[in-house]
């Protein structure tokens, strides 16, 4: 994975290499303080990038003063260590990561979404790739079998939806005190009945937009989300 800039238009690090990923990585997210990155590819590997390191910082800092236009090739970090790394969750191509302040949402073609958190319960992550993970809770979703459906999440990281291959979108609060009780609501409506690729929450979360297959755009508008109509 490179690591821009994208004012300056410099490429600042390279996340991989000894340890990193070994095929094509599908998705990448930063966390809400920006200190870390959390990775999935093709491999089956989730991978959790740190960010907050002295040569990591420095890049960054310095990216911000280097001209693309400058005669001076800029001096790229390599990070060859992730500070953490399983394939315990999943047993295909995962898809889809994202982060979710202590735990980590991932989702492959297995009809689920995981919500997982590194190290065993109780334990932080150390830095080592050889953690075990500990796995919160499963949330089955029917006709989700098919690779790029994305999960997403809205802005307070309170609400997740995910569309499946015949129109439907799992929504789940995640606002909750034990995530192992969580319960979806399910959207649909007879006139969409492709797959739903992508879902966003506009940012007061009473808005979800789905794109489907058939080249169609959805709005849902939030107010209850068991009741809520297109």
């Amino acid at each position: 994975m490179r690591l821009w800039n994208i004012r300056t238009h410099t490429c600042l690090a390279i996340l991989g290499g000894v340890e990193g990923h070994t095929d094509e990585v599908l998705y990448a997210e930063f966390s809400l303080d920006g200190n870390r990155i959390v990775s999935c590819a093709m491999d089956h590997y989730l991978k959790l990038w740190n960010l907050d390191k002295p040569k990591m910082k420095a890049a960054i800092e310095n990216s911000s003063k280097h001209s693309h236009k400058s005669k001076v090739s800029f001096p790229v970090h390599r990070d060859h260590f992730p500070v953490f790394s399983t394939r315990d969750i999943h047993n295909n191509y995962i898809d889809c990561v994202l982060d979710f302040g202590k735990f980590i949402i991932s989702k492959s073609c297995e009809n689920e979404v995981v919500i997982w958190k590194p190290g065993p319960s109780g334990v932080q992550p150390k830095s080592s790739i050889k953690n075990c993970v500990t796995v919160v809770t499963r949330l089955p979703v029917k006709n989700a079998d098919i690779w790029f459906l994305r999960i997403s999440l809205d802005r307070m990281k309170k609400n997740m939806a995910l569309g499946n291959l015949i129109g439907k979108i799992y929504l789940w609060d995640l606002d909750v005190d034990d995530h192992r009780k969580i319960r979806p609501s399910i959207l649909q409506h007879p006139a969409c009945t492709t797959a739903v690729r992508q879902t966003s929450f506009s940012p007061d979360s009473k808005t979800l937009i789905a794109c489907c297959d058939d080249g169609t755009v959805w709005r849902w508008d939030l107010i209850q989300s068991a009741k809520a109509d297109p």
